[in-house]
Formats: C-alpha cells, sequence, structure tokens
C-alpha cells in the first residue's frame, strides 16, 4: 500500500473531482467473537480490497476500538475514498455493503446518457447474478430448465426488439 503526503492527496482529490471523480466517505463494521480479529479485518478490507478495485483512486480510514455488546464484540470503520466516478462507489456498495454512505464532493453531479446505462446496467447484473443463485438453490432440476427457456426466450426477443429499432433510425 503505497502512502501518499496529505498535499499529494489534496491535488490528486482536486484533479479527480475536475474529471468527474466523486469523494465519499463509507462507514463498514465488522463483528466477531473473536475481539483480536476485528481491526485486522477492517484493514484488510481497506487495503486487500477497496484499495484494489477498479477505478479507486485513493482510500484511507480510521478503525474504532472494539467494543463487546452480549459476548459479541464490533467495531466499526469510517473510510473516505476517491473514486475515479461514480460507478466504482457503486460497486463497492454493493460489493461490501457498508451501513452508511456519505457523499463529500462534489456536491452536485450531472450524469450523461452513458453513465446512466452503465449504473442501471450494473444494477442489473448484480440482481441478475443474486437472483441466479437463489434460484440454484431452490428449483428442481425442471423448474430450473422451464426458467432457462423462458429467459433464452427474452433474450431472443430482446435482441429482436433492439434490432427493430436500430433500423428505424
Amino acid at each position: 500500500m503505497k502512502k501518499i503526503s496529505m498535499n499529494e492527496a489534496e491535488r490528486l482529490k482536486k484533479e479527480t473531482i475536475e474529471k468527474g471523480g466523486v469523494l465519499a466517505k463509507f462507514y463498514f463494521d465488522v463483528h466477531s467473537n473473536n475481539k483480536d480479529i476485528l481491526k485486522n479485518l477492517m484493514l484488510e478490507l481497506i487495503s486487500n480490497n477497496i484499495l484494489k478495485e477498479e477505478g479507486v483512486v485513493y482510500a484511507y480510514g480510521s478503525i474504532d476500538e472494539p467494543i463487546e455488546n452480549n459476548g459479541l464484540f464490533s467495531t466499526n470503520a469510517e473510510v473516505t475514498i476517491l473514486a475515479k466516478s461514480f460507478i466504482p462507489l457503486l460497486n463497492l456498495a454493493i460489493k461490501y455493503s457498508p451501513f452508511g454512505v456519505e457523499i463529500i464532493e462534489p456536491y452536485q453531479k450531472s450524469f450523461n446518457a452513458q453513465e446512466l446505462q452503465d449504473i442501471l446496467l450494473r444494477v442489473s447484473e448484480i440482481s441478475s447474478t443474486f437472483a441466479q443463485y437463489v434460484l440454484d438453490k431452490v428449483l428442481t432440476p425442471e423448474e430450473k430448465e422451464e426458467l432457462n427457456k423462458k429467459i433464452l426466450n427474452r433474450s431472443e426477443l430482446a435482441k429482436k426488439f433492439f434490432q427493430n429499432k436500430e433500423e428505424k433510425r
């Protein structure tokens, strides 16, 4: 993990936000029966996961001391993340489930049509993956086969729809 000075961080922040980047704070929590592993789990989340995600420029945070409640230990972290655009933050939120998110800069942001489509497609992809996981665990083989036929049919209809739409232009 490369450390940068506060001056370098400020310069990176300004440049990145001017190019469409977003600065945010994510709030995470972890829980365990073992108090001693909590800080390392949180450090691993930040250093080995968040910092390595595509589109993350930098991330740093503070980790609270673990507290005990009914035999379970918990800690929280406040992680400041600078991303090249909104989509990496969306991916982080979906992948790591923070309990809170705060956009710091820019205060207002507009999206072009391509960015909005990318956001919606990413949400659709995650939804589809989750639905597939649930269906694999619930459906019988016969029900899966029937559903796959419907999905293939839907896919073919979607292709035809967009082909027709493109031909009309």
